[in-house]
This record gives C-alpha cells, structure tokens and sequence, in this order.
C-alpha cells in the first residue's frame, strides 16, 4: 500500500512538474531559476533558445561561470551574493550581456524575484529576461546618428536652423549666428 501511495505521488508531482514547464515553454521571454549555489535549477525554452543550448547543457551549471562575460563576471556575482546574504534588496530591474553557446553577447533585461525557501530564508532568484541586443544597438546607432548631424550642421559654412512644427526655432548653426 504504501509502495503504491509513494508511486501514486511521483506520478502526481511528475504530471504537475510537466504542467508547470509546458506554462513556462510558451512564455516569450527567458525565464531561470538560479539557486544560492549560482546554479541554474530551471530554465524554459526560451532561455534555450537564446543560450543556443539544450536544456541538459544549462540546468546544473553554474550560471555566473558559464552565461556571464568575464568582463562583467566578478561584478554581477558579487551582486547575486550580496542578495543572497539579504545585505541588499531585490533587484528588480536590471541590465546585463549573456553569453551565448557561440560566444555571441546578448543584452538582457532581467525583472527578478527572490525566491525563499520553506523557513523563509532565500533559496534563489527566479528571473524573466528579454533579449534587448537589437534596440540598444538600433539607439546607438540613432544616437551616433544624431550627433553627427549635429556636427555637420554646426561646422557646415551655410547659415542653418531647424524649426520645431510649431514654427520655433529649435537650434542653429555659427554661421546662422553670425550673419
């Protein structure tokens, strides 16, 4: 009887752990559940899909060693400690590279949570990241864009302004200034 309660369960908690990662598959962005171990307990197919992994080559690593840039690493783990430690509050947004199986960067907005264990204490984070790579270089490459505009407007010898819709004069140039 009790074999058959104990098999009962299992199949139970398989059914609804099943449950829980096909609500976790469909979600658009990349959801991981880092342990205070730094290892990563869950990760959903997006995730997947943006490391370029399979699930089995992430779940168990730790995620500081293998997903984050060198450059940044001692940084961001400093941080996951020290949250860890409840020396500082959650860090609710945040904005970090990733590194990908191909060695390629990604940057990620992070919205995190802490998860805490059965007595309260903190057991881990669980994290949603959105992969932010193409629209901060899309305002970059604006930003680089506008400047140089700006640059030539102002060297450039012909008297310039430009107007706002209203009919106001927004800037101008020296030569403008000048004459």
């Amino acid at each position: 009887l009790l074999f058959r309660n104990l098999r009962q369960s299992e199949s139970a908690l398989r059914v609804e752990r099943d449950r829980a990662q096909k609500y976790l598959s469909v979600a658009g962005v990349m959801l991981v559940a880092i342990d205070a171990d730094q290892k990563v307990n869950l990760i959903n197919r997006k995730g997947c899909e943006l490391l370029e992994c399979e699930e089995g080559m992430i779940v168990g690593k730790n995620w500081f060693d293998t997903f984050v840039p060198e450059e940044i690493r001692d940084e961001v783990r400093a941080a996951f400690k020290r949250l860890m430690a409840g020396e500082i509050e959650n860090i609710e947004y945040y904005e970090n590279a990733i590194l990908t199986e191909s060695g390629e960067e990604r940057i990620i907005a992070w919205h995190n949570t802490i998860i805490k264990g059965d007595k309260g204490d903190i057991a881990g984070t669980l994290s949603s990241g959105e992969d932010i790579t193409e629209r901060k270089a899309a305002d970059k490459a604006l930003r680089d864009s506008e400047e140089k505009l700006t640059t030539i407007l102002q060297k450039s010898p012909i008297p310039t302004a430009v107007g706002g819709v209203d009919g106001s004069i927004i800037s101008f140039n020296e030569a403008l200034e000048k004459l």
